[in-house]
């Protein structure tokens, strides 16, 4: 690695990279070609300015890549990463070697046949990748990687690294779940996936000539039938049609979760996890396990009914590995059992806090009784000023509706403590567990009302890096305790207190 401690310039290869980012951000950018196409447009696209314009666009890439390239330079000295690069104006960047916290290797299409590969550095706190070094020698750049990795593991640091370089093979270690058609098409029955349904059945609808569809059914003489018969059966009629709706729905989303996933593996290598599936587009997801902070397993109505579970692994907020991660890992239709597996295969504590938890310590009804009655509010002012209309009727049904869903809720807030974590029940219909790792929260938070202090109750919030979790109107002997055990991780290790 003594080549690496003087300034370094990129190979010449690296200015294809800076040619593809560069007609990128041109084309993103829609002023940029609206001269073209006005210009194109008014001509009939015969002017001859056209294959001008279109040659100057080629050549202004092309030397903004060049004088990208020829700006750059990087050394990596004993202790921090020294980068220089710039194309109008000069940049310098200085990186801790035990601040580094992602060294990731790919490697584009266009690289492959030259045996060079890009390297990117993430470090702490960064939103976006804090340096690429591109065509860089595969050998060269795996000297780099192991050069930070073992900086980083001599300073208690944990790096997650990914060192696959073939985006069209399954990334291999640990296989943790895989689920075959049939999981997929149970999770799409309970998945909400109302997005693709409607991404899909949007284009198709505006194909659809509604207007002879209408004339149709009221022209129809079994319709008209109905109409007569009276009520219940128009009733049953706007039943069928909202099923075959839901069912028609229900296809497409299971017909989205088999191109998104299928085939779905889940495995684990050293510090990091990898998801990879799809039929259509076939992704690799990864995330490291360093920077997930809650385990979270929900169970929809649907799902309740089947005995499946969905877990989803919550990571750090604003910081994906990948440019095209999610912020979290979802892992579909699990049996208990394998959920249990599944977390005492990836993140265990003690055996207790492996486990979902069967039951759970409920909000007091302090919670319920100041938000139930809020609904009614508007109903009643609305009686007393305009009496009893529809209106009025409408109101009022709404009214008891939301009571209801309030109702739910309340129903099914509670917590659990255990010996490393903490568990948070909630939901409406369906059912979802997070847990809660004591040594991951970064700030503790209890509020007070005046008459949560008469009552002994309070709100408590633990703060982590992925959001904020509330656990409203419990006892403060309950709340204190749980801040104490925080407290006492943090004694053992401050790292992630704010």
């Amino acid at each position: 690695m003594s080549e690496l401690k003087s300034w370094s310039r990129l190979s010449p290869w690296a200015i294809i990279n800076y040619v593809f980012k560069s007609a990128i951000e041109l084309l993103s950018n829609g002023f940029a070609v609206i001269p073209i196409v006005v210009t194109g447009w008014k001509a009939g696209f015969d002017s001859p300015w056209i294959p001008v314009a279109i040659a100057a666009g080629l050549l202004l890439i092309l030397g903004y890549a060049l004088i990208q390239w020829l700006k750059f330079r990087y050394r990596l000295s004993d202790d921090k990463l020294n980068v220089r690069s710039g194309a109008l104006f000069t940049k310098r960047q200085e990186l801790p070697l035990d601040k580094i916290q992602n060294v990731r290797l790919e490697q584009p299409f266009y690289y492959r046949p030259f045996g060079l590969c890009t390297l990117v550095v993430e470090s702490a706190g960064s939103k976006e990748d804090e340096v690429e070094l591109a065509a860089i020698a595969r050998e060269q750049a795996q000297q780099m990687k192991q050069h930070l990795l073992r900086l980083g593991k001599g300073d208690g640091q944990e790096i997650s690294i990914s060192t696959d370089l073939s985006l069209d093979k399954d990334h291999e270690g640990e296989l943790l779940v895989v689920r075959d058609a049939k999981a997929l098409c149970l999770f799409g029955l309970y998945s909400n996936n109302l997005i693709w349904a409607a991404a899909i059945l949007g284009p198709l609808s505006g194909t659809l000539e509604w207007s002879v569809w209408v004339d149709m059914v009221q022209h129809n003489a079994l319709v008209e039938g109905f109409n007569h018969q009276g009520l219940i059966l128009q009733i049953l009629l706007a039943t069928v049609l909202l099923l075959v709706l839901a069912v028609l729905i229900t296809g497409v989303n299971v017909l989205a979760t088999i191109l998104k996933y299928y085939p779905f593996r889940l495995t684990r290598t050293a510090s990091t996890m990898q998801r990879s599936g799809g039929v259509i587009s076939h992704q690799q997801d990864g995330l490291p396990m360093r920077r997930v902070q809650i385990l979270e397993a929900s169970q929809p109505f649907i799902a309740r009914l089947l005995g499946l579970w969905t877990v989803v692994f919550r990571q750090v907020q604003g910081q994906e590995v990948e440019k095209v991660v999610d912020k979290s890992l979802l892992t579909p239709s699990l049996k208990p059992f394998e959920v249990n597996q599944l977390i005492d295969r990836t993140f265990p504590f003690s055996e207790t806090d492996n486990k979902l938890p069967s039951r759970y310590l409920p909000i007091h009804t302090d919670w319920l009784w100041r938000r139930l009655p809020l609904p009614f509010i508007i109903p009643i002012l609305n009686s007393f000023s305009l009496g009893a209309n529809p209106f009025t009727l409408t109101l009022w049904l709404g009214a008891t509706l939301a009571s209801v869903v309030i109702w739910l809720r309340y129903r099914r807030w509670g917590y659990r403590l255990g010996k490393e974590v903490v568990w948070q029940h909630t939901g409406v219909i369906g059912r979802n567990w997070k847990r809660i790792p004591l040594g991951k929260v970064q700030h503790v938070c209890i509020r007070q009302t005046p008459g949560q202090r008469r009552k002994h109750l309070a709100n408590l919030q633990l703060g982590l890096a992925s959001g904020t979790v509330s656990l409203p109107s419990i006892p403060l002997r309950h709340a204190r305790l749980i801040a104490e055990k925080v407290l006492k991780h943090t004694r053992t290790d401050h790292s992630n207190w704010i």
